[in-house]
């Protein structure tokens, strides 16, 4: 079995704990997940199987959306309400129009700096497991792209409440987004909720819950795997007749199409990799196919 299975995650559960549940049904296969979901939040989750665990880094960087809400005037260690309080002071004279104006500020391109509780690698440890044990380390600013902030809803209060609709490139972090609009109030803010709807073209209303998944009969579960060219949709293609060229790694010539990163086929319409093309020289940086399905 090899594609990918949309799950809606449920609250309380990590990205690894949804992806060992499933391969203690799928066994013998590999199982991974492409961008991890805190165990708070919910939503969609990219379940990667057999060989299409290979293409996980090509869908990093797909946009993805969110419903997120916030509370302002609350700051923790970890940016979310679940997090150890670190301040606290009422923030009733924050009104809607405060919030509204400072959304152009946030939107295009940003800086942010990772938070302690991302899953971000520090000399070989985790962030998280390192934020487990107290220690907090320097993080470098990166940047991120925000598409779109919507603002859905806000709720006045001694701790006004706040609910987005975010649509922000790959390695954006909501909390941390958040957090920042906080303390551009001047009060701090710290997440209370988090969906993810959308990555890329995948809506999460394709996706299938944890207990629908252990549901579905045994025949009938590739009926919820989407294939790999599915996934891949994303990028241009370039035809090949040749396609063990491709099998073997080795460079080929195609005429005009794209620049960049492509899914190669063959004539016939096989998914055979994925390829990176320059002035009509292409070669193979990923194979997907064996020679069985030729």
């Amino acid at each position: 079995m090899d594609g990918l299975i949309l799950i809606d995650k449920p609250a309380g559960m990590t990205s690894f704990g949804v992806v060992d549940k499933i391969k203690r049904r799928i066994k013998k296969t590999k199982v991974g997940h492409s961008g991890t979901l805190d165990p708070q939040a919910t939503g969609l989750l990219l379940i990667l199987i057999g060989r299409a665990t290979k293409i996980v880094e090509y869908l990093y960087e797909l946009h993805k959306e969110y419903v997120a809400g916030a509370m302002i005037g609350i700051r923790t260690d970890t940016q979310d309400i679940w997090g150890k309080i670190e301040s606290q002071e009422g923030a009733d004279q924050i009104k809607r129009e405060d919030i509204e104006a400072l959304i152009p500020k946030f939107c295009g391109k940003i800086k942010q700096i990772p938070p302690m509780v991302s899953a971000l690698h520090y000399q070989g440890e985790r962030l998280y497991k390192l934020a487990k044990k107290g220690i907090v380390v320097e993080r470098k600013e990166r940047n991120v792209t925000i598409y779109r902030l919507n603002l859905m809803d806000f709720k006045e209060g001694e701790h006004p409440e706040v609910r987005f609709d975010v649509v922000c490139s790959g390695g954006t972090y909501i909390r941390t987004l958040f957090a920042d609009i906080g303390e551009a109030l001047g009060r701090g803010a710290a997440l209370n909720y988090l969906r993810r709807v959308k990555i890329g073209d995948f809506e999460i209303e394709r996706a299938v819950t944890l207990e629908r998944f252990f549901e579905i009969d045994d025949g009938k579960l590739e009926s919820i795997v989407l294939p790999i060219a599915e996934i891949l949709s994303f990028l241009p293609e370039v035809r090949v007749d040749d396609p063990y060229r491709i099998l073997h790694g080795q460079p080929f010539r195609y005429l005009g199409g794209p620049i960049g990163l492509f899914r190669i086929l063959s004539d016939e319409g096989v998914l055979l990799g994925i390829g990176r093309g320059e002035n009509k020289i292409g070669r193979p940086v990923k194979v997907l196919a064996d020679f069985d399905d030729l």
